[in-house]
């Protein structure tokens, strides 16, 4: 009998797992020095809710998005927004994903805002464990 390795298996990660990890990776959209990872962002999200290439914000709009997600989103993360998408549209939280063939910094901030709730729940959580740890630590 042949000695084949055995194939890895990956499990997918529950929903409050990939917030947790992109809560505790990478930099916030504030301290982003480059904007491509929230530019590519944009257009991951743009496919997922189904804009039409005629419906794509134009490059002046696409600079307003993101100069409002520096202000407004600076604490989250460029892969939190597309999970708050993927989120909203799977039903794990309850948010209006009709864009009625616009993206704009309303529809944006109708999604985001919905995610918030549940990510500041996992936030909590979150420093909790570091809080606990420091005083293991201490």
């Amino acid at each position: 009998m042949e000695n084949t390795p055995a194939k890895a298996t990956s499990t997918p990660l529950k929903i409050g797992d990939r917030v947790r990890m992109e809560i505790t990776q990478g930099l916030p959209i504030r301290d982003l020095q480059n904007v491509e990872p929230l530019k590519n962002a944009f257009k991951f999200i743009f496919v997922l809710i189904g804009l039409r290439p005629d419906q794509l914000p134009n490059e002046e709009s696409k600079q307003v998005l993101i100069d409002f997600c520096r202000r407004r989103f600076g604490n989250y993360k460029h892969n939190e927004l597309v999970l708050a998408f993927e989120m909203a549209i799977s039903g794990d939280f309850k948010a209006d994903t009709d864009h009625f063939g616009q993206f704009t910094a309303k529809y944006l901030s109708g999604v985001i805002t919905a995610y918030s709730a549940y990510r500041n729940r996992i936030a909590r959580e979150v420093e909790e464990e570091r809080c606990k740890q420091r005083k293991i630590e201490t």
